[in-house]
Order: structure tokens, then sequence, then C-alpha cells
């Protein structure tokens, strides 16, 4: 595996390429604005220009896709809503007929629906969310399990970083709904390495769960990290009907050995 495709070079694209490009795999990554061409190509990174349209992705993707070894997709449906299934689609029928690598397409937990029971959900369980982008992205899942050819679905939980924490938009807020459903994150460096551990496994036709097994509930979880970073806290709502849900990453654990090596932070 020395030619590695990432299609969506945002924050967790680039991670991924600044992780293979120290182990000296060749990067080939995407983004939709050129200012950032300058920048990756600075990294010793192959870029492109690629566009999600209503019915194609615009720019040089064959060119991109040649000689890959293996192709991760990173596009957050948030930016390409209405569009990302459709674009595909397209994507899709080229790769089957005319490409041999193996795909891995990064989902969210957001494909399960939240209930005042807090269900549990399993890599095994069905995606039952009901809105409007949970549609999309139940969508792309299909898509990609219908590839003739090799590939992996990855549901992550919320991203957690140095730079990037949730709190910085909760903080100060009344009435945040679910104080006592469960958290269901991941930090960034745990990405990187499931991801990695997936590729080397040489398992192929898989739906994988990346979350920690730590899941406290909202309002302890967000408290102590407002109280942490000196911001202020936010104010859970109270007395009515919670929803949420529990996202279960035992059977990834166990399949890949893998072990979390970093705490969600507060």
């Amino acid at each position: 595996m020395q030619n590695i495709g990432i299609l969506g070079g945002g924050w967790l694209g680039q991670a991924l390429a600044r992780f293979y490009s120290n182990k000296g795999k060749n990067i080939r990554i995407s983004t939709t604005t050129s200012s950032k061409v300058e920048t990756f190509t600075s990294n010793g990174w192959e870029a492109f220009v690629l566009q999600l349209q209503a019915d194609a992705i615009e720019g040089n993707f064959d060119p991109f896709l040649s000689n890959l070894d293996v192709l991760i997709i990173n596009i957050p449906p948030s930016k390409a809503f209405g569009k990302l299934d459709v674009a595909l689609q397209q994507w899709i029928h080229l790769y089957n007929n005319l490409l041999t690598f193996p795909v891995v397409w990064i989902s969210s937990t957001s494909v399960f629906e939240d209930a005042p029971n807090f269900p549990i959900y399993t890599e095994d369980d069905v995606p039952n969310g009901s809105d409007a982008s949970s549609q999309v992205l139940i969508r792309c899942e299909q898509q990609i399990a219908s590839l003739y050819n090799p590939w992996h679905i990855i549901r992550l939980g919320g991203l957690l970083g140095t730079d990037r924490h949730p709190i910085k938009f909760l903080s100060g807020r009344n009435d945040v709904p679910n104080p006592n459903a469960p958290v269901n994150l991941i930090v960034q460096e745990d990405v990187v390495l499931l991801i990695d551990k997936i590729l080397q496994s040489k398992l192929a036709n898989h739906i994988w769960h990346g979350v920690h097994p730590m899941h406290p509930k909202r309002m302890e979880f967000y408290t102590q990290a407002a109280e942490k970073r000196n911001l202020e806290i936010p104010i859970f709502s109270k007395n009515i009907t919670e929803v949420g849900k529990w996202i279960s990453g035992e059977k990834t654990q166990e399949i890949l050995g893998f072990q979390y090596t970093k705490e969600i932070h507060f």
C-alpha cells in the first residue's frame, strides 16, 4: 500500500495525509478550493481540485484515481448536502467498471436515531436515522456496500482534537437538551490509527464503529469541559423527555484487536 488517495482534504483528511506521508507513502489529496493546493503541495502531497456537482464530480478525477492502492472518502455530507449521494452514484459506476483498489468510506454514527430509552447500536444494527442528512448518509452507505471491489464503512462518533471540541459551540447556551444522554466521541489520533489498523488487517467488506468506549453523560462531560477551559458553562434543560443513543464499537475492537490510545478529554 504505497499510493493513498484521500477524497476530502479537510481537518481529518489532512491528519491522515500527514500520518501516511510520515510513513513514506505517496499521498494524493483533493480539495474544493484552489487556495489549499499550494499548502498541500508544500507538504509533498499531490493536490487535486475536485467539486461535487449534482450529477458528477468535476475536476481531474480520472488522474486522481489512477494507480491508487486505496481510496479514503472523507467528505462531510454537510458540505455537499443534496448532491453527495448522487455524485457518488456516478463515481461508483466508474469505480465498478475500471478500478480494483479498496475504498474506505468515512460515515457517521448519525445514521442511527436518537430515542428516549438511549438504545445501544452495534455494527450489526440497521441504520434508522430519519432526518434528511441521515438519509443521505444511509443512501451513501448502501451505495458503497454495492461495490464489486473491496470496501469498508467506518461510522465515526463526534470528533475531538487539540484544536477541536464541541464545548466551543455549546458554551453559554441555555436549554441545551438531553443532559443525561451518553456522548459518543473519538479523538482524531485514534481515528487515524483505527483507519490504519483496518487497512493493515487485509479484511474487506466490513462496517466498523469508531467510538471511544467511554460514554459520560452530556451534562457531566460538557460542564467539566467548560470549567477546564474557563468557558461559560452551558445550561441544560430539565423535566423534559430526553433522547439519545449509545454507540457500541466492541465488535470493531474485538475483530481488529484495536485499543484506544487517547481518552476523550473533558
